[in-house]
């Protein structure tokens, strides 16, 4: 969860309208500095990005994403986008998302899944829920699925008390629309979907002191437009890397288990 705020001298909260400052950069993801990588884990995630070439070539065939990158875990979204966000406003949402996410050396692939959508895929979105599937939905008032969540949150994720992987979170649109700044409704929506991911892919509602991550977005980070102040940290990238690669793992030996068992059914033959 994410809200932002502005802080008056007494460091007292003084409401959510906040008049953002534009940023640059954010659909140049080439222009950032790279973040280090220890050699296991350029090892691991180089095999596992040779490994699921061919399992997610009908997936990138079907929604028309971006190639899967060598050495970057990857995962899919399936999004909801329940309150008709404009698609130039949600592509731009993604685009933005997406940069933040490789920056800390990862891959989203968006797979549109509103009921009613005619760039829904049912073979995609109604199929079983892998370890690496998230679900974001896009809506009107968090309240309504997430009653007791703070009035001036942009987001909110579910997380499982029982040690389950998190994979539902939710994003106020109408919350993001309504902040009125210079910070286009695109980026500040693309940095609020990256928010949510990253507490499903931790699977915790913890927050962080700085980055991307923290519990609030203050209005003088937001004035500068320094991008840096909303990427994930260092640690926080290979602690995601890690998390993804071992959910790709886990998601292959299921379906090797799956296979060995079909092949070994006479009744499959």
């Amino acid at each position: 969860m994410v809200e932002v705020i502005e802080m008056s001298s007494a460091g007292q909260r003084s409401g959510m309208e906040v008049p953002l400052g534009a940023v640059h950069g954010w659909l140049n993801p080439t222009t950032g500095r790279s973040l280090p990588m220890s050699r296991q884990l350029l090892r691991t995630t180089l095999l596992l990005g040779v490994m699921t070439l061919a399992s997610r070539a009908t997936v990138y065939a079907q929604t028309g994403a971006a190639p899967l990158e060598i050495g970057r875990p990857s995962f899919r979204v399936r999004v909801y986008n329940d309150e008709h966000v404009p698609k130039e406003v949600l592509s731009a949402a993604q685009k933005i998302a997406g940069v933040v996410l490789r920056r800390a050396g990862l891959q989203a692939i968006w797979q549109e899944c509103t009921v009613g959508s005619l760039d829904r895929d049912a073979s995609c979105c109604d199929m079983h829920s892998s370890q690496i599937d998230l679900v974001l939905y896009l809506v009107a008032q968090l309240e309504a699925h997430a009653p007791n969540v703070d009035g001036s949150a942009l987001g909110y994720s579910i997380i499982p008390d029982n040690g389950e992987p998190a994979t539902m979170a939710y994003v106020c649109y109408s919350r993001v629309k309504t902040l009125g700044s210079a910070f286009s409704t695109g980026e500040l929506l693309g940095m609020a979907m990256a928010h949510e991911v990253g507490h499903l892919l931790f699977n915790s509602n913890e927050h962080s002191c700085r980055g991307l991550m923290r519990a609030t977005w203050p209005r003088k980070d937001l004035d500068t437009g320094h991008q840096e102040e909303f990427m994930f940290t260092s640690e926080q990238a290979r602690h995601l890397c890690a998390v993804v690669a071992k959910k790709l793992i886990k998601d292959l030996g299921s379906c090797d288990a799956s296979s060995a068992a079909h092949s070994s059914n006479p009744a499959s033959k």
